[in-house]
């Protein structure tokens, strides 16, 4: 099974009650998942392909800001997908701040392969 099936599954069973999409959606429900591919590395020997290596990074939606070290969303994901034999990097946070709205939108990150 590919490494994206298996993110997406897992996901997908592991968190229903976040939506979740491939790439970019027109999903606006917050919090909200999304993930896609952001390298793609082979390594040949020989001239031929040995093997393939997909990252992966997820994101996570949210109108308000969460703590890295105790949100239950973000621990489950990197819980179900270490169970997955996965290997994911740290969380990180980036805040979009609309002045004309007086809104925010946080986004977290974390790469999988």
């Amino acid at each position: 099974m590919s490494t994206k099936k298996v993110i997406y599954d897992t996901l997908r069973k592991e968190l229903p009650h976040i939506p979740l999409a491939y790439r970019y959606s027109n999903l606006n429900e917050l919090p909200r998942m999304s993930f896609a591919a952001i390298s793609n590395v082979t390594l040949k020997l020989s001239n031929k392909r040995h093997m393939q290596r997909v990252w992966y990074q997820i994101d996570y939606f949210s109108r308000v800001p969460l703590d890295l070290e105790t949100n239950s969303d973000l621990n489950k994901i990197i819980e179900v997908l270490e169970n997955e034999n996965l290997t994911l990097t740290t969380w990180q946070e980036e805040e979009d701040i609309n002045v004309e709205t007086d809104s925010a939108l946080f986004t977290y990150w974390i790469e999988v392969r």
